[in-house]
């Protein structure tokens, strides 16, 4: 559970959560749009609205709205998740608005639900920094393309371009040799490379042990794991290409990963993609090969370089 005190009142803040529409100023989503109205109130219980972010469009329907107090939802498709729900709740304080924000799930891939509950901790604590301001000062926080910096630090990064749009699967092929963009800043942090040891078992001192690493390690502190780099491709591509008209996506393998310099515990990354190649598959599928370089902040060269594959089905 994440909280935030508001120094604004409780009808303030309910006014905000609850305007569906209104969301991209507070949160790191590009637009939210209602699609079945509920009861009694037209975003009521029973209302179906869908949120398309950097990437990702999901659908969630309200499963609790108690005016004034708390809104709830769950997931019904869209993320790498399932069981999805999620909860907002009111509390009036002395200061003003004391927000909870509470989350569960369950991960589709076994494996994955300490990195994905990092990445949905990184978008709660962003979007708790945007209503908090939104409320105190009437100014949006976030707006498309860009996102406010997670965590308690409340500055603001820096512009995140538009996705590359490829409209359809056949349109891949006019964008073999391009340079597509380059993703965000993103934080590697401790709690993350031990989970990633956790899953995985790989539990060496020099990406663990915080005291040995330091004393012994040639680079002077624990570092990340090589594949726990790579493993943010699927975070961090959609944020630079979006393909239209898939119905499912599949990691399909990776080719010629090198991993020329260490990233070290609490350092960010991005990721850089050309679009290298692209197959075509039975049933009008697709299978698109990109050549990724993720870069260190202040590095002299790149953490990780790779072919990385994905099949497009329609």
């Amino acid at each position: 559970m994440r909280t935030v005190d508001v120094a604004a009142s409780r009808a303030r803040v309910w006014e905000i959560v609850s305007d569906y529409e209104g969301a991209p100023a507070w949160m790191p989503v590009r637009e939210v749009v209602r699609r079945r109205r509920g009861t009694p109130h037209p975003d009521g219980v029973g209302a179906l609205r869908t949120v398309r972010g950097s990437g990702l469009v999901v659908e969630e329907e309200i499963v609790a709205f108690e005016a004034g107090r708390r809104l709830a939802w769950r997931l019904m498709r869209g993320a790498p998740v399932r069981d999805h729900e999620g909860e907002i709740a009111l509390e009036g304080v002395p200061c003003g608005t004391r927000v909870h924000w509470r989350v569960r799930f369950r991960a589709r891939i076994p494996g994955t639900g300490p990195l994905l509950a990092v990445a949905l901790s990184r978008a709660v604590d962003a979007s708790l920094s945007g209503l908090r301001a939104l409320a105190e000062t009437g100014a949006p926080a976030t707006g498309r393309g860009k996102l406010r910096r997670a965590g308690s630090d409340p500055s603001v990064r820096e512009s995140m371009a538009e996705p590359t749009v490829v409209p359809d699967i056949p349109s891949l092929k006019n964008f073999v040799g391009q340079q597509l963009g380059t993703s965000d800043w993103v934080e590697v942090t401790q709690e993350q490379i031990d989970a990633f040891a956790g899953a995985t078992g790989d539990r060496q001192w020099i990406h663990v042990d915080v005291e040995r690493a330091r004393r012994e390690s040639p680079f002077g502190s624990t570092i990340a794991h090589g594949y726990l780099t790579l493993s943010l491709a699927p975070v961090l591509l959609p944020q630079i290409v979006r393909v239209n008209g898939v119905r499912l996506g599949v990691n399909y393998g990776v080719e010629k990963m090198r991993l020329p310099a260490p990233v070290p515990a609490g350092s960010r990354v991005r990721v850089k993609a050309e679009l290298k190649d692209v197959r075509d598959m039975p049933g009008g599928g697709a299978r698109a090969t990109y050549a990724l370089a993720f870069e260190v902040e202040g590095g002299s060269k790149p953490a990780c370089v790779a072919d990385v594959i994905f099949v497009y089905y329609p």
